[in-house]
């Protein structure tokens, strides 16, 4: 018999000595399966510019199943079409940051862009340009600056979750599921880390008492326990109109950084002008302009 075999039948035996820790972890059924749950599982759970935060799909429909296959979200292009417009509406911005980036460290834009990307993190990204901006505008420009960065940072923070989150189809209709796979994949890593051990642990005893083992299988398994339900308190639930109010704010941000962008640094007075009379005309950025009360910065605890 092939050790392999030997090593599904010990994962079925460890699963009905422990059917807790198995129904844990989601990792119930056909006993020669289990192995290739190690490989499946995080893909089988359950199975300003004023962003409203996303319900958790618990609270909309506390029944709910979840399934994070990654091929079915082709299938509904009228939902997967809006975060992705988000994204690339944020990569056309970064594009815009890269070129005003240029302009403040008074470099050719492919410098410009080559320092912006090669800063990974996204709070990285904008600390360089503030730094830069801080040390080349005008006091009034670099809080115009700040303002206009302030205002958008909730759409650039939704960019992020669904640029780096991972998405699933809820059973309520019309809706998309978000998961932070930090939230998915410790599970993940924990459970690899206990196998780790289990297997080093056992792979003498697999030696010496493989088709003992094969033969009690065969005989006196019965099958695991079914697992438990999944945990999806952590999954966010999106809504079409969520997702379409997503692509309006990252829209609008555009917008900001496009007159920003002329405010500070076109040719014509007029020009600019105008793109600064447009930008404090807006509530977000009269808001972000406004100092921090008494009640926020400075008050006695």
């Amino acid at each position: 018999m092939e050790e392999a075999s030997d090593f599904e039948g010990l994962l079925a035996c460890f699963a009905v000595r422990f059917p807790s820790f198995i129904s844990e972890w989601g990792l119930g059924g056909d006993f020669k399966r289990l192995p290739n749950t190690l490989l499946n599982s995080a893909f089988l759970v359950g199975s300003g510019l004023l962003v409203m935060p996303p319900q958790p799909i618990t609270r909309i429909q506390p029944d709910v199943t979840v399934d994070f296959d990654p091929v079915k979200l082709a299938g509904i292009p009228e939902l997967t079409a809006l975060p992705m417009t988000v994204i690339a509406i944020w990569a056309t911005i970064d594009g815009i940051l890269a070129k005003m980036l240029s302009h403040l460290i008074k470099s050719d834009l492919g410098t410009a862009v080559a320092m912006f990307h090669a800063i990974k993190s996204q709070d990285g990204q904008r600390q360089a340009i503030l730094a830069a901006a801080g040390k080349t505008l005008a006091s009034d420009d670099f809080k115009l600056f700040q303002a206009v960065l302030k205002a958008s940072k909730a759409s650039r923070d939704r960019r992020h979750d669904f640029a780096h989150h991972l998405w699933g189809l809820p059973s309520i209709p019309d809706t998309l599921a978000l998961l932070d796979p930090r939230d998915s994949l410790r599970e993940l890593a924990e459970f690899d880390e206990r196998m780790r051990e289990w297997r080093k642990q056992m792979r003498p005893w697999i030696e010496r008492t493989a088709m003992r083992v094969h033969y009690h299988l065969q005989q006196n398994i019965t099958p695991p326990a079914a697992p438990l339900p999944p945990d999806n308190s952590n999954v966010q639930c999106f809504r079409k109109q969520d997702l379409l109010d997503d692509v309006s704010d990252a829209e609008k941000a555009l917008q900001l950084f496009l007159d920003l962008q002329r405010a500070l640094f076109d040719q014509s007075q007029p020009a600019k002008d105008e793109a600064r009379r447009r930008l404090l005309a807006e509530p977000q950025i009269q808001r972000a302009l406004q100092p921090p009360s008494s009640e926020t910065c400075g008050a006695p605890p």
